[in-house]
């Protein structure tokens, strides 16, 4: 029998499978962070006579990889239809009507840009909120960076609240940073990627191909050193999450920090 668990605990070292076997694992992952309707009786019945979904089982060496990729798709799908982020934060998680969008809002591409840079903003701070103004500030996608835009009161709000239970990182160089921000263009393609194959699969649910093979293995991030592939993780991964007990106090709004880094320039030229 099958058993699962929300997530691979801290201390339990996540293998990456070989590309025949990461393709079922992710789009497995993928269909369970859907709670595609009877989708794990699904998979226990055909696989019941052979070892393709061994990783489901927690004796597994790759069952911690399954889990982090289920959180990671859980963490991406409630930018494409879950609850209202700044309502869950508060403690209301009603889910919102997908046709209700906050007040500036058209599309709901448009708020799940503004919400995955704020989490991001929380997990990286000011930097990296500085980083993509100055490569996207052209870009009509971004106008929410800007003070001045309608959507940034919202942006700004997200991120502050976010602050308190995702985990900050250390201060970065500029050229870590840059790695940072690759991650994030990825997950905003994935972010799309994904509502696309959702659309399909609530329009024909029983033509599911569990050997479908959902990103990532394909060597775009292969420039990068070792040591700096967790700066690819998205901000909301589980070891980034604080738990009730660990949560730390929020960052101050994006603003008054700007505000700061304004005044320590002017002190660092007069002296």
């Amino acid at each position: 029998m099958f058993t699962s668990t929300n997530q691979a605990p801290a201390d339990i070292a996540i293998i990456e499978p070989p590309p025949e076997i990461r393709s079922s694992v992710k789009k497995t992952a993928l269909l369970v962070s859907w709670k595609v309707a009877e989708i794990e009786r699904k998979i226990m019945a055909i696989s019941k006579d052979t070892e393709d979904f061994n990783f489901l089982r927690k004796s597994d060496p790759y069952h911690a990889f399954y889990q982090n990729m289920l959180a990671e798709y859980r963490a991406l799908n409630q930018y494409i239809d879950g609850p209202d982020p700044l309502a869950n934060l508060k403690g209301d998680a009603q889910p919102r009507p997908p046709a209700t969008l906050p007040e500036g809002f058209s599309t709901q591409k448009e708020l799940s840009t503004v919400d995955l840079t704020a989490k991001y903003v929380a997990r990286y701070g000011v930097d990296f909120w500085l980083h993509l103004y100055r490569k996207e500030h052209m870009n009509p996608q971004f106008e929410f960076l800007t003070p001045a835009d309608s959507k940034f009161e919202y942006f700004d709000q997200v991120a502050v609240s976010s602050s308190e239970f995702i985990k900050r990182s250390e201060k970065l160089t500029s050229a870590r940073m840059e790695i940072v921000i690759e991650g994030f263009f990825y997950y905003l393609h994935r972010l799309e990627e994904l509502r696309i194959q959702k659309e399909g699969m609530e329009k024909a649910p029983d033509k599911i191909k569990l050997s479908a093979s959902v990103g990532g293995g394909d060597g775009r991030f292969a420039h990068i050193k070792d040591e700096d592939l967790p700066l690819l993780k998205h901000p909301m991964t589980w070891k980034n999450f604080l738990s009730e007990t660990e949560r730390q106090p929020a960052m101050l709004p994006l603003g008054s920090q700007l505000a700061l880094l304004q005044v320590q320039q002017e002190q660092q030229e007069k002296s």
